[in-house]
This record gives structure tokens, C-alpha cells and sequence, in this order.
């Protein structure tokens, strides 16, 4: 009667040793992802600062220009 309940003990004990890694490996992918999160946030950060820079940049050489035809229009 007693093999029963050795083979389950096993069994419970093989399934407890494999949660625990499981466990381990979920602590570490969690580390991961968060890390991989923080990379994404700089990226887009970086994106959307080099948009704005685009921008500006566009602005800045629009107004640069009205400004060198109303020069080139009053000169004549």
C-alpha cells in the first residue's frame, strides 16, 4: 500500500522542483522584459526627439527663406 503513495510523493516532489524553476525562469524573463521595456522608451524617445528636430529644422528653413526672398524682392 505504501508504493502508491511513494510514487505520488515522487511525482509531487518532481512537479515541486520543476515549479520552483519555472518560477526562476519567470523571475528572469521578467528582468529581461523589463529591461527590453526601457529600451523601447528610449527609442521612442529618441524618435520622437529627432521628429522634433526634423521639424524645427523644416520651420527654421522656411522661415529663412521668406526671409531671403523678401530680401531678394526688396533688392530688386
Amino acid at each position: 500500500m505504501a508504493d502508491w503513495l511513494e510514487a505520488h510523493e515522487g511525482a509531487a516532489e518532481a512537479a515541486l522542483k520543476e515549479l520552483e524553476g519555472l518560477r526562476k525562469e519567470n523571475a528572469k524573463l521578467a528582468k529581461r522584459v523589463g529591461e527590453l521595456e526601457k529600451q523601447v522608451e528610449g527609442a521612442a524617445s529618441a524618435k520622437a526627439a529627432g521628429e522634433r528636430w526634423e521639424k524645427e529644422r523644416r520651420t527654421v528653413r522656411q522661415r529663412v527663406q521668406r526671409l531671403a526672398d523678401g530680401l531678394e524682392k526688396a533688392l530688386g
